[in-house]
């Protein structure tokens, strides 16, 4: 999956996404106003999706895209927030944290700060109430910050808060919440996941005779079996040339797709389930929001 920056917020995100996961900002305007014309202006076939990625994204219904939080030049900046310290100006956080990356990007047109967490406290303390509680306090303490070269507080304040490291490597925006303010809306905007607050009290189980954690291999077996397809087709097939038809895309899609069938089907193989069973791990994976397989972003 091919990474572009969001003209919004900075960050890197899926070049299929209709939205950035970060702030919000309506992607597909902006990609129908800035898509170049492939050579000989051939038309481009809609890409699809395979059965396992695509059984994961209905599932969890909105599209969630991979993010790369962007580099700082502030990591020892006196702007960034300790880690160790749980509480603010407003009082005691009611939840135990720790900070992945803190990140500031000042130039003239915003300044704008991101920081992304890890949830450390019991899962029985995690809810709803104490999410918002943590998300607003560092929010406001965040939007209270100077000693900037462009802007007296910052502009922009970006807060996600995981509830694993390794969903925050995913880098498939799989956030409990996230709280972000742009420019001069009145409110930031607090959203908290369902899928992935649930996901928190629930219990690995066995079904068709696959312990969870045996599905979870399969699951991102069979995501990878998507890229893998893609990055042979692309060997075989560049489109960094001139002269391409749309007869030479058409082959190029024809050969994607089956060679993920091929190596689907060699994954069905190889666990000796039914091609059903996996359409059914994928969807699992969706509804229990399990890790997408890490980029180690935090590592």
């Amino acid at each position: 999956m091919a990474l572009i920056n969001c003209p919004e917020c900075g960050k890197q995100v899926s070049d299929s996404a209709k939205m950035c996961p970060h702030c919000g900002y309506e992607l597909f305007d902006y990609k129908l106003r800035n898509v170049k014309k492939p050579p000989q202006y051939a038309p481009q076939p809609k890409k699809k999706k395979n059965g396992c990625l695509l059984a994961f994204l209905i599932s969890v219904i909105i599209l969630f895209i991979p993010f790369v939080v962007a580099n700082d030049d502030s990591s020892d900046d006196a702007n960034t927030v300790s880690n160790q310290e749980q509480v603010t100006s407003s009082g005691t956080i009611p939840l135990k944290y720790k900070i992945l990356k803190s990140d500031k990007i000042d130039v003239p047109l915003k300044t704008q700060v991101a920081l992304t967490i890890v949830l450390t406290d019991e899962a029985t303390k995690i809810n709803k109430q104490s999410i918002s509680k943590l998300l607003s306090n560092l929010y406001n303490e965040i939007k209270n910050r100077t000693g900037f070269k462009y802007h007296t507080h910052p502009t922009n304040v970006y807060v996600w808060a995981f509830t694993t490291k390794d969903k925050a490597n995913a880098g498939m925006g799989q956030w409990v919440g996230m709280i972000s303010g742009v420019g001069t809306a009145p409110e930031p905007d607090l959203k908290i996941s369902d899928i992935q607050l649930n996901s928190l009290s629930l219990k690995p189980v066995e079904k068709f005779g696959l312990s969870e954690k045996t599905r979870l291999a399969i699951w991102h077996k069979a995501i990878r079996v998507e890229d893998r397809a893609q990055e042979e087709t692309d060997a075989k097939y560049p489109t960094d040339k001139k002269g391409i038809t749309q007869s030479y895309l058409m082959k190029s899609y024809d050969y994607r797709d089956k060679l993920e069938i091929k190596y689907e089907k060699e994954l069905v193989r190889e666990y000796r389930i039914t091609k059903a069973i996996l359409d059914s791990i994928c969807y699992e994976a969706g509804e229990k929001g399990w890790a997408y397989p890490s980029m180690h972003l935090f590592d």
